[in-house]
């Protein structure tokens, strides 16, 4: 007598694999089963439970984003997405209405947090969406920037960790964890499609990739603080953020003509938007004096290594002159969130000094920190937040801690001014005058 084949049971497969008594590959819905066959004399793919989002992110997007070749955003990839807080089911198409929701969320606001100059919104608003669709990575990180300005108008950027991130959310616990969850499970997403499809840049898809880069370098940076595993430093954050801005910069340098004759408006800020260093004549007296302290600190003060003064240093020459003429160009608008140019014009030397806290640098990142304060100001400038009034706190502190470098007056005048520009509370020895905007000294002070 032949004996029965044995086979192993689904037990987590469709109702109608389990009315048919056939095997589901339970990969669905739509299983492989319920794919071959018409739906018209057919009940549509329906499993019998489905897990509720979890109240904790899973240990990969718990996890710190690492940097990637060419700028990726952080994470592995993983296999489910959060409800909609929009839904009003918990079958799989709540998923859809997700990715509606936070597309429109894209075209009504998201994209501003990426637009530099008026040719940006033809490019943002419907070429890249266009494009998304033939690009996985691309829809994938859209969705992603999305999710997190969603997350962060929710949450304020104050909060430091993924559970702070929740608790403290005004539209509450399940609203701001789902779209947390959202913005990194499409970031992992976004970066493993990246890393598969992306083999080589061509001339088809410079702009893509450029464009990418960049969003993955400014979402990782917002999504930063709300990871179990952040130390809670802004200024590694902005490190990280200056790494992965270069990274996309390399990209640029090497194709740049294939970008200049791309969709993107690259082209146009090359041609109509040179450099004007009459822009710093606008600037007014208080302002131009302080950015001035600039070269003076970079005067005055010497580096450990090469044994001469950072003025001497180009990486630091072009890091100076590109903080002024940011400054500048903050002041008349015409090319919006100028601020992000820094770390590509200093490179690697000035954001590694950065990495181990010299003097200079960090003083220079200072009244950086004030630029995107400045430009946290506009609403629609979701990604930036509170991290301009945060690093300029943190740095000002670090630099009166260190020995030698407090009692310099022009770094405690530079202090002094950067912290009342962000609204911060003046520090022992860093008060600035009222009458004459100059660093008091300590006998005006008794």
């Amino acid at each position: 007598m032949l004996k029965r084949r044995s086979h192993n049971k689904s037990r987590n497969g469709c109702l109608n694999c389990k009315q048919r008594r056939i095997k589901c590959d339970e990969q669905g819905p739509p299983c492989a089963s319920c794919v071959a066959r018409p739906w018209a004399t057919h009940a549509p793919c329906v499993y019998q439970t489905i897990a509720p989002p979890s109240s904790t992110p899973p240990k990969s997007l718990a996890s710190q984003p690492e940097q990637l070749a060419n700028s990726s955003l952080p994470g592995s990839p993983s296999a489910s997405l959060p409800t909609s807080p929009c839904s009003f089911s918990n079958t799989p198409e709540h998923n859809r209405l997700l990715e509606l929701e936070l597309m429109h969320r894209w075209s009504m606001r998201s994209w501003k947090a990426f637009y530099a100059i008026p040719e940006c919104q033809p490019y943002l608003l419907n070429y890249l969406p266009r494009a998304a669709l033939g690009h996985s990575y691309l829809l994938n990180a859209i969705l992603a920037a999305a999710a997190m300005d969603i997350a962060i108008t929710s949450a304020p950027i104050a909060t430091t960790t993924y559970e702070t991130a929740v608790t403290r959310s005004p539209r509450g616990h399940s609203s701001s964890l789902n779209y947390l969850r959202a913005a990194l499970e499409y970031g992992n997403r976004a970066s493993a499609d990246f890393r598969s499809q992306v083999t080589c840049v061509s001339r088809d898809n410079i702009d893509l990739v450029v464009y990418f880069s960049s969003m993955a370098a400014v979402i990782a940076f917002a999504t930063s603080p709300y990871l179990e595993s952040s130390n809670g430093s802004t200024l590694d954050r902005v490190v990280t953020y200056f790494d992965m801005l270069i990274s996309s910069a390399r990209i640029h340098l090497h194709h740049t003509q294939w970008l200049l004759e791309s969709p993107c408006p690259a082209g146009v800020v090359a041609s109509e938007y040179s450099i004007n260093l009459g822009l710093l004549e606008e600037l007014d007296a208080g302002t131009r004096t302080a950015i001035d302290l600039l070269s003076s600190v970079a005067r005055q003060v010497r580096l450990p290594q090469p044994g001469v003064t950072a003025s001497e240093v180009l990486a630091y020459q072009l890091a100076v002159g590109q903080t002024k003429y940011c400054f500048a160009e903050d002041h008349r608008g015409r090319i919006k969130n100028f601020f992000v140019t820094l770390p590509t014009v200093a490179g690697d030397v000035f954001t590694t000094a950065m990495r181990a806290r010299e003097p200079v640098a960090l003083f220079i990142t200072m009244y950086w920190g004030v630029l995107v304060h400045r430009a946290a100001e506009d609403p629609q400038m979701w990604a930036a937040g509170a991290t301009g009034q945060q690093l300029v706190g943190e740095v000002s502190e670090m630099l009166l801690s260190l020995s030698g470098i407090a009692g310099i007056a022009n770094i405690r005048e530079g202090i002094a001014w950067t912290r009342s520009q962000v609204g911060l509370e003046p520090l022992p020895g860093c008060l600035l005058s009222a009458v004459t905007g100059r660093l008091l000294l300590e006998d005006e002070l008794r």
